[in-house]
């Protein structure tokens, strides 16, 4: 089984397959993030590339962040890759990743993680210390930086 076969199997059995061999949950949460913050650079949105999978010896793949300097002004968005006109992004030419969003306990895995980063560090009450902090010390170290509001 392989994330790059997904057809003639059903979105079940391909999800079951799936989930067999990945963290289906940690990858799904892990593009959440990616595209909360806009890292658009990166597996699972529009660029598939940017991050690692690690297969542990007891225990399905996991996937992790590699970098995320795109969205900090590391790069240019270039040419534009053709994508499903979604809140998702991704590329439509991906044939296995258009498989992973569109089976159904992975989009469920994906707005579960999308919720609770809603609903968590992205609440004001949670996010504005930890950036107030940042801009304090950023100005503390002589970094000039221009606050939002």
């Amino acid at each position: 089984m392989s994330a790059n076969s997904p057809t003639n199997t059903g979105f079940v059995a391909y999800g079951q397959n799936l989930d067999a061999v990945a963290d289906v949950e940690n990858w799904m949460r892990t593009f959440a993030f990616e595209h909360a913050v806009g890292n658009w650079d990166s597996f699972g949105y529009r660029n598939q590339q940017n991050m690692f999978a690690y297969k542990p010896e007891r225990g399905p793949v996991v996937d992790a962040h590699l970098d995320i300097n795109i969205v900090f002004g590391g790069g240019t968005r270039g040419t534009p890759v053709a994508t499903n006109d979604t809140v998702l992004e991704i590329d439509t030419a991906d044939v296995a990743m258009n498989a992973i969003y569109n089976t159904p306990a992975c989009r469920r895995a994906y707005w579960a993680g999308v919720g609770g980063i809603a609903n968590g560090v992205f609440i004001n009450a949670n996010a504005d210390p930890v950036m107030d902090s940042r801009f304090e010390a950023f100005e503390a170290s002589d970094v000039h930086v221009t606050r939002r509001t």
